[in-house]
């Protein structure tokens, strides 16, 4: 089934190739030719290949904000008229396990071919 499908959309994409070039031939020919199949602006995208063209820039950038630290838990009780500081933020992010990596405790023996299965 798969490959049946495969062939008929590589034959129809031929078909819409050949009608292009046969339009372009009848456009730059100054006999009387027959005119080309006639074949909607849709159904001819199918006969340019996505991978030879013009690819748009694509690029990002992500931010993320500072953390945050609730009032009362680090800092020793600090009221609302004096927030928690950025030291206090930098600390919490460096115990913070979030992101960071960790190490399985089957990872050495899998390196070195010890473990057992």
């Amino acid at each position: 089934e798969y490959r049946r499908a495969l062939a008929s959309s590589y034959l129809y994409q031929f078909y819409l190739y050949i009608v292009s070039e046969l339009e372009l031939d009848v456009k730059s020919s100054s006999s009387a030719l027959p005119p080309a199949p006639s074949v909607s602006d849709d159904e001819r995208s199918g006969a340019e290949s996505f991978l030879c063209s013009a690819k748009p820039s694509v690029g990002g950038v992500q931010k993320y904000p500072a953390p945050k630290v609730a009032i009362g838990l680090e800092g020793g009780g600090r009221s609302a008229r004096n927030p928690p500081t950025e030291t206090i933020a930098k600390a919490a992010l460096e115990k913070d396990a979030v992101g960071k990596a960790s190490r399985h405790a089957s990872g050495p023996l899998h390196c070195t071919g010890e473990a057992l299965y």
